[in-house]
């Protein structure tokens, strides 16, 4: 999914990732190869948030998926795996997450 700038900060404080921006030469492909959504890197690969349950009126969850790992020590290479959950987000006053 796209995400809020709340999502973003959130995000990127907790799990210590850069966002990936839409006008990034990358980000077209990322799209076309795993759907429309606000792509992350980190030391550890490429990743998204998707929606999880609901938490409450005043704040919402995310699962932070991993989709690609890195395949070398310089962080050049991304190889894509199968999606790993590694976290959830709440983000306070956040509604459903969509930008």
């Amino acid at each position: 999914m796209k995400l809020t700038s709340a999502w973003v900060d959130q995000t990127q404080n907790q799990f210590k990732v850069q966002i990936i921006p839409d006008d990034h030469p990358s980000a077209h492909k990322l799209s076309e190869a795993f759907g429309d959504h606000t792509f992350f890197l980190g030391e550890s690969g490429l990743h998204i948030v998707e929606p999880a349950a609901a938490v409450g009126e005043e704040a919402a969850a995310g699962k932070v998926v991993k989709l690609a790992g890195w395949n070398d020590r310089q962080q050049n290479t991304l190889e894509p795996q199968d999606p790993e959950i590694v976290g959830m987000l709440v983000v306070p006053d956040a509604g459903a997450g969509r930008a």
